[in-house]
């Protein structure tokens, strides 16, 4: 079995996070934590985002995962192409296409890499399907399903961790990670107007644990929190 202790992993991800302004509709980054943890413990030397939306899980990773990463998502023109972070990073490169079939041709194309995979989009069965197909390629060590309140709580199939329903986790780890270090915005500042239920609170108290995370691996792994 293999343990991960996530608290030595926390100085290094405030530092390295501190100033990036959270955005509508953006993983939280209590969750983009474990994605970076499981991929400095697996030591792998790729990371997939599929589904970007606006960027701002894909700033957090970047600065923190200095790999070949490679983002995939349907649209062209997605809002954070433009961000800095990103337009600068010298091993970012974006896919434009469907992650159905993009996401599995990325990862054959790499059969040398030990890949991390984080699914943002596509959403619900359709991620379930990609999530099952990716995890049969020897060199993916786990894949990351966001958005577990919709519907995914009740996959448990592989399943090693999911944050919403972690009572410990998110009391040890919810405010400090999430709770910004300077001006930036951050969950507690800014106003879910997304979501039509919670248009008039912001994002922590929409989401008091946040939209959640599953992780899947084929490997056996313990959180030590």
């Amino acid at each position: 079995m293999k343990t991960i202790n996530l608290s030595k992993y926390v100085p290094s991800f405030l530092e390295k996070t501190k100033g990036i302004h959270y955005a509508q509709q953006g993983a939280f980054k209590s969750e983009l934590f474990l994605l970076y943890c499981l991929h400095k413990e697996f030591e792998n030397d790729m990371f997939i985002e599929s589904g970007l939306c606006n960027g701002f899980s894909t700033q957090i990773l970047l600065s923190l995962i200095k790999d070949p990463y490679v983002g995939i998502d349907s649209d062209k023109r997605w809002r954070g192409r433009e961000k800095s972070e990103i337009k600068t990073a010298k091993d970012f490169t974006f896919q434009h296409g469907n992650s159905i079939q993009h996401l599995p041709q990325t990862i054959l194309r790499n059969p040398n890499k030990q890949i991390s995979v984080f699914i943002d989009g596509p959403k619900n069965t359709a991620a379930m399907q990609l999530k099952d197909k990716i995890l049969s390629y020897t060199n993916v060590s786990f894949v990351a399903v966001h958005d577990t309140y919709d519907g995914l709580v009740n996959q448990n199939k592989l399943r090693i961790f999911e944050s919403s329903s972690n009572k410990k986790y998110n009391a040890k780890y919810f405010e400090l990670l999430n709770r910004a270090q300077g001006n930036e915005a951050d969950i507690f500042s800014l106003v879910n107007s997304e979501r039509a239920s919670c248009r008039t609170v912001s994002y922590a108290k929409c989401y008091p644990n946040g939209p959640g995370i599953s992780i899947y691996s084929k490997h056996d792994v313990k959180f030590e929190l």
